[in-house]
């Protein structure tokens, strides 16, 4: 096929979905997936498919499955928030339901049986999802709807072979866990990638790597049904990869063990790391422009702010080049207070910064200060997440009186609002942070700085600990527009990977990776690099190192009291590695 086949949903119509399920009842990440789906605009449920008989039947039984990992299974199995059984959506009770039957179909899957699957064509579906992370269907129940059938993957079967989701990963040390969500295609273990999440594996907790990985994928089949609505799912139509079926092997007894053994030393380590190993940001120049991060092999030589002390740090610079004079508009963190607030700081060519504080009136934490010049004016979009909303300050006096001008977005708790002016249209590109500390990325767009700002029809363009989360300044080069993100991959602020953006408008996005930044291995600021930033012909760095700093120790063992005997839920201070 070439194009897309023709659906309701380009006429006008809702676009009709199936739920494939192996009981009455929905686990929470289920609930919420059926959630999202009905929650776009033009897609409706249209039949519940319920496995008849006993839905384990055909499936490795009990006896099937090791001891130790059954154990271990049953010990954590009430910790899995995302697992917990949840009442279905409303929208489902008004949906017709069909109890079919199943037949083995090889090693595989199952087949459902024909006269079930005249039935569901009757009902002109535009795709089924199945909901569950075991046996796969297979047969002629694939071609049943018109888009198919849609399976999740919870970790990466074609890396390791099937397993428990986020199992192999820790035991592996694979940093990277990838939720995905496939199209079933008849044949041995064929599918088509629809849409992919990539996570950070949590490596001191199963129960969060898995309930992360669960509830992380439940916006895939919104964002696919999106797609098809606005006619950008051409990758439905993609060729079929061969990948192993999810939940095929399991660990033995002496691998259940070494599980267990490794989630005591990670956590050890973890503990250890915020104790005692506390992150030290400071800003830095390169004599050389933006552009020059492009080359892969470019070692910059750094200039860093002098900055003695424990007491706090600076990061995340923005500055104008004024003659001789570098101003730059930066966070300043005190360990005391664990509050960020905005700096500006005059920085000769040769000679010594000075730092001009409380420039900004702001009641919350405030971070990344993204600069800009327009229309005459200068202008700052700071980062201030806990107010919820993304806010415009114009200088009257640069860089050390600002006032508010607009709100861009209400209602956003957005993560480093960075805009860019690109082929007569603005653009915003910001983070959403998850319930487990995903972050997803998301864009709006408007005619003019001052908006109206419109949500971009995909959002979220991706969840990718990879790139996600903004950077610093967007550029052109050549003609192609280019975008800093965090890659943390490793931990959060280890470097920054430059994107090539291959499609933006107000309906796509797609980019792809260029290169990765990371800090020159013998630099004093060596741990990490999460900035880039324009400074006329030259940029604007932060690096990271790591220092202890005994006030960090002592507030951290207060908060742990205070959590253990107090009954107090606090948050881990920003400054805590990861």
């Amino acid at each position: 096929m070439s194009e897309l086949p023709a659906t309701p949903a380009r006429f006008g119509q809702p676009l009709r979905f199936g739920i494939l399920c192996r009981g009455t009842e929905l686990s929470a990440w289920q609930a919420q997936c059926v959630r999202q789906l009905t929650a776009v605009e033009g897609v409706v449920p249209a039949l519940v498919l319920v496995e008849e008989g006993d839905p384990s039947a055909g499936a490795p039984g009990r006896n099937g499955i090791p001891l130790l990992w059954r154990l271990y299974q049953r010990l954590t199995r009430h910790k899995l928030q995302s697992e917990r059984p949840a009442t279905p959506p409303g929208e489902l009770a008004r949906v017709p339901s069909l109890r079919y039957r199943t037949e083995r179909n090889g090693p595989s899957g199952r087949r459902i049986r024909a006269a079930d699957v005249a039935v569901i064509r009757s009902h002109e579906l535009d795709f089924i999802l199945q909901l569950s992370d075991g046996e796969d269907v297979r047969g002629d129940v694939l071609s049943a709807a018109r888009f198919g059938v849609w399976a999740f993957r919870h970790g990466d079967p074609a890396k390791y072979g099937g397993g428990p989701p986020c199992f192999w990963e820790i035991v592996s040390a694979d940093p990277i866990t990838a939720v995905s969500l496939v199209r079933l295609v008849d044949g041995d273990e064929s599918q088509v990638t629809l849409k992919e999440n990539h996570l950070r594996t949590c490596f001191k907790s199963y129960v969060k790597a898995r309930d992360s990985a669960f509830l992380a994928s439940t916006d895939l089949p919104a964002r696919v049904s999106r797609d098809i609505q606005l006619g950008t799912g051409d990758y439905l139509l993609a060729g079929a990869t061969r990948s192993p079926a999810a939940g095929r092997r399991l660990p033995t007894g002496r691998e259940t063990l070494a599980f267990v053994a490794r989630l005591f030393v990670n956590k050890l380590r973890d503990a250890g790391g915020w104790l005692f190993r506390h992150r030290q940001w400071c800003i830095g120049i390169v004599d050389r422009p933006i552009q020059a991060f492009l080359d892969p092999a470019f070692a910059p030589s750094i200039q860093w702010l002098p900055w003695t002390g424990r007491s706090g740090f600076v990061a995340d610079p923005f500055g104008l080049q004024r003659g001789s004079v570098a101003t730059i508009l930066a966070e300043e963190l005190d360990f005391a207070s664990s509050k960020g607030r905005l700096v500006a700081i005059e920085w000769p060519d040769g000679g010594s910064p000075t730092i001009h504080r409380h420039i900004f009136k702001m009641g919350v934490h405030a971070s990344y200060p993204y600069l800009l010049e327009h229309e005459g004016g200068v202008w700052c979009i700071p980062e201030t997440q806990a107010a919820n909303e993304v806010a415009l300050f114009r200088a009257l006096q640069f860089p050390v009186r600002w006032e508010k001008t607009a709100t861009l977005v209400e209602g956003v708790a957005a993560l480093d609002p960075t805009l860019v002016l690109h082929r007569g249209r603005w653009w915003m590109f910001y983070g959403v942070a998850g319930r487990f500390g995903e972050v997803s990325l998301c864009a709006q767009h408007a005619p003019s700085l001052q908006g109206p700002w419109v949500p971009h029809a995909a959002n979220p363009l991706k969840t990718d600990v990879r790139g996600s989360r903004p950077a610093g300044s967007p550029f052109v080069e050549g003609g192609v527009l280019y975008r800093p993100a965090q890659d943390c991959t490793l931990g959060y602020g280890r470097a920054v990977a430059i994107f090539r953006v291959t499609r933006l408008s107000p309906t796509e996005f797609s980019e792809e990776l260029h290169s990765v930044v990371r800090p020159p291995p013998n630099c004093t600021y060596s741990a990490g690099v999460h900035t880039l930033s324009r400074l006329g012909g030259r940029t604007l760095i932060d690096g990271q190192r790591v220092v202890f700093v005994p006030l960090l120790l002592f507030q951290e063992l207060r908060r742990i009291i205070r959590r253990r005997f107090g009954g107090l839920a606090t948050r881990r201070p920003a400054h805590a590695p990861e």
